[in-house]
């Protein structure tokens, strides 16, 4: 039998043959102050000396090193995680895309790799690898998660060190936005005329309202003795139980937003046609009020209305990458080109958390001032000799 060493770093290295490896017995800390025979096994007398010296070091920082901590893997505890630190503390919409996330985007590589095996680089080498696949914004998302669950692991003492530390998702160039032309806009308005979702197009390129926001339109919130339109909700897809809702806005903020004298026919000729539905189909239809509702009477759902869009911008050989979203593109780029530069304004009417986000998704739509500067400037300074 191997000897045990005097300082508490278990028995002297040995060879085992059977198994052709070099192990260390060595007693550590178990639950309720009980104590357990563990043997460690590496290739070589330095690498086993290397992971009992790592042993020790997670035993002296309060880290477990129970034999089912050690055998814990990142799917497990992603959720675990999801279900204790995220249900019900956040949105519907958010815990959704966490869950999905985990499931499909994480889970499908990293989820049979234990927790105390994960290294930064292999983190960071998953990430540079998930750019080729899926987008920036999904990227971020995941070193967001893995960051988070694995900090709880660290509060809980599985691990040591957080090893999501400073991951970096590479960066992308973005794509800039492309707006429908006039001509385009023209075309699609033309095809979409009489339509029963006519109405859709017309208010997501006079209003610059998100998808959600415009299904998500009941008619208390459109007020046609002051012309104006309360945007106060957004409609969601609650994937915990199958069901579109009302949530609130992206930001959480309401706002109005001015209804023009055009629209406003357009609203009042949706109106009738929805009532005309209504006699049809009975008391029941659209009982919610909403502005746009399905067949059915219920909600319209966001994926009808996608997919709506994109058929018609096939047939009509527009914009391939067009989605409904370039509508509220296209709202903006109208703004601008009629001279509205102001984008304090711009940034509140389309509801942007910050000017911040205006700047960075339309400044390049936005006209360049620089020579109307400098001949201000040359003007003002006119009496100044050189």
């Amino acid at each position: 039998m191997a000897k045990r060493m005097s300082n508490g770093d278990g028995t002297r290295p040995k060879y085992d043959e059977s198994k052709k490896l070099w192990r260390i017995d060595i007693t550590v800390p178990e639950s309720e102050g009980s104590t357990k025979r563990r043997t460690l096994y590496a290739r070589s007398e330095a690498l086993v000396k290397e992971k009992r010296d790592k042993l020790k070091d997670e035993i002296k920082n309060g880290c477990l090193v129970s034999s089912e901590i050690d055998k814990l893997k990142l799917g497990e505890w992603l959720n675990e995680w999801l279900e204790v630190y995220k249900k019900g503390k956040i949105s519907n919409n958010t815990y959704s895309s966490y869950s999905c996330t985990i499931r499909l985007r994480i889970n499908d590589k990293l989820k049979e790799t234990t927790l105390k095996k994960i290294r930064h680089n292999t983190l960071q080498k998953f990430i540079n690898d998930s750019t080729k696949e899926f987008s920036n914004g999904t990227c971020s998302l995941i070193r967001v998660i893995l960051h988070q669950a694995l900090s709880a692991a660290v509060k809980n003492k599985y691990i040591l060190h957080n090893p999501a530390d400073g991951l970096q998702v590479p960066p992308v160039r973005k794509k800039e936005v492309v707006p429908l032309s006039k001509e385009e806009l023209n075309l699609l308005l033309l095809n979409r005329k009489e339509t029963r979702n006519y109405l859709y197009y017309v208010l997501s390129v006079y209003t610059g309202a998100r998808i959600g926001e415009v299904l998500g339109l009941s008619w208390k919130d459109i007020d046609l003795k002051n012309n104006i339109i309360h945007i106060k909700h957004s409609l969601k897809y609650n994937s915990s139980i199958n069901v579109y809702e009302l949530g609130s806005t992206k930001t959480g903020k309401n706002r109005d937003i001015p209804i023009l004298p055009k629209v406003v026919s357009v609203l009042k000729w949706h109106k009738a046609r929805q009532a005309e539905e209504k006699l049809q189909t009975g008391e029941g239809y659209n009982s919610k009020n909403m502005v746009f509702c399905g067949l059915d009477g219920g909600y319209l759902a966001i994926h009808v209305m996608q997919g709506e869009f994109n058929k018609t911008i096939k047939e009509l050989g527009i914009n391939e990458n067009a989605t409904p979203h370039t509508l509220r593109h296209t709202f903006v780029s109208q703004m601008i080109s009629s001279g509205i530069a102001n984008i304090k304004l711009i940034s509140n009417i389309v509801g942007h958390a910050n000017i911040n986000i205006t700047l960075d998704t339309y400044g390049h739509l936005m006209p360049s001032d620089t020579q109307e500067a400098f001949n201000a400037l040359s003007n003002h300074m006119k009496d100044i000799a050189l």
